[in-house]
């Protein structure tokens, strides 16, 4: 059973005494103990660097009059928070050198949040308007160790949560710091903006991250048994090894393909443009090739967890412990088949359904979100003052 079904069966009222507290009362109890404390402050350090390159970046390229096509390219480094679960479990099971011996999950934080402040200052020195290449490959690591920040908090919530810090108050808190950091990186930065500069304002955001690094260290931990690790699909029905790494194996190839399409258009997309060379726009792309990206990332892997979930099944137990390669594949299996089948295998057809209305949204959002400060600041010609009032 996972550990946040443990904590809700010894807890039932954790839950309503959670979806209870609001305003005030939530931060109050979010400064009771150290961990719902901890909590509120990664849950800011979550958010924070979320809005300023999803949200917030966008309103800095408009004003520097940066070609709308361009920014709807570079806001797809947004896809780093969807496929964040695919390195969720090499971020799970790996301990970082000397960073280490911080404790899994706050070695982890220090290393992202570290390097998130000094890309952040990398971004405020770096001129979209002539290196946009450099901006951008700036953008996408960042993206990309902010999504992994995520995947350590979710992680550490689950652990840590308890009976009096229960996963529904952890949530709570969560969510009340993520909504603190969009007031800051989004409502404060463009105040700041108008009276500052955005390299200055990205600096300062540094800092701030920084602070979050001195708050993490003090996070509590939790030393987690060795038998999970060992055995990450005791207790989980699941086909044998073969099956389950040639179900492993499709589904790998089917996202690098993936990533490498969306990877090597971005790379076309944000290089000058050449005389006389016509290079494919992200309307194209999106009409040609989006379709197949969502076969290959979405249909496929779910007509393979299908397939996985007919297959003769055995219950895993923790009494033998693969190691190496075998060791990682269950990883991987129990991270991106488990979760997918066991949907499939409770909704059948119905998991279409469900698929369906996320795409919808998720595609309907991704399209218009970052268009959204430059629409307001650029065409309709609000202030940053009137932005940021009306929108948070």
């Amino acid at each position: 059973m996972p550990a946040f079904a443990l904590v809700s069966a010894r807890n039932p009222k954790g839950a309503r005494v959670a979806e209870k507290l609001k305003g005030w009362a939530l931060i109050k109890a979010a400064l009771r103990n150290r961990k719902t404390a901890a909590m509120l402050v990664l849950g800011f350090a979550s958010g924070l660097p979320f809005v300023l390159l999803i949200g917030t970046l966008n309103a800095w390229l408009g004003e520097l009059k940066i070609s709308l096509a361009t920014i709807g390219v570079l806001s797809w480094i947004g896809l780093a928070y969807a496929f964040k679960f695919l390195w969720s479990p090499l971020v799970d099971r790996a301990r970082l050198p000397l960073l280490g011996k911080l404790g899994r999950r706050r070695s982890w934080l220090v290393l992202c949040q570290g390097a998130l402040a000094v890309l952040l200052w990398a971004l405020a020195a770096t001129d979209p308007v002539t290196a946009i290449g450099s901006f951008a490959i700036l953008a996408v690591i960042a993206a990309f160790l902010s999504a992994t920040q995520d995947v350590v908090i979710d992680a550490w919530r689950i652990e840590i949560a308890d009976e009096t810090a229960t996963v529904d108050l952890l949530s709570a808190i969560y969510q009340l710091g993520n909504r603190f950091a969009a007031l800051t990186g989004g409502a404060l930065a463009l105040v700041l903006a108008a009276r500052l500069s955005w390299p200055m304002v990205y600096v300062g955001f540094g800092f701030v991250m920084l602070g979050a690094v001195a708050m993490t260290l003090f996070t509590p931990e939790i030393e987690r048994t060795t038998a999970d690790e060992d055995a990450p699909l005791a207790g989980h029905r699941v086909p044998d090894s073969k099956e389950r790494g040639i179900a492993l194996a499709i589904v790998a190839v089917c996202w690098a393909w993936a990533i490498y399409m969306l990877g090597t258009f971005m790379a076309v997309a944000l290089q000058p443009v050449v005389p006389g060379v016509t290079k494919m726009s992200s309307i194209e792309f999106t009409k040609i090739w989006g379709p197949w990206i969502i076969i290959a990332t979405v249909i496929i892997p779910a007509i393979v967890s299908a397939w996985t979930s007919r297959l003769p099944q055995r219950l895993e137990t923790n009494e033998s412990k693969p190691s190496g390669l075998q060791a990682a594949a269950n990883h991987s299996y129990r991270a991106l088949i488990l979760p997918l089948a066991e949907i499939v295998s409770r909704l059948r057809w119905g998991a279409i359904l469900v698929l369906a209305l996320i795409l919808l949204y998720r595609i309907a959002d991704s399209i218009w979100a970052p268009f959204a400060f430059p629409f307001y600041l650029d065409f309709l010609h609000y202030s940053n003052d009137e932005v940021a009032i009306a929108s948070k």
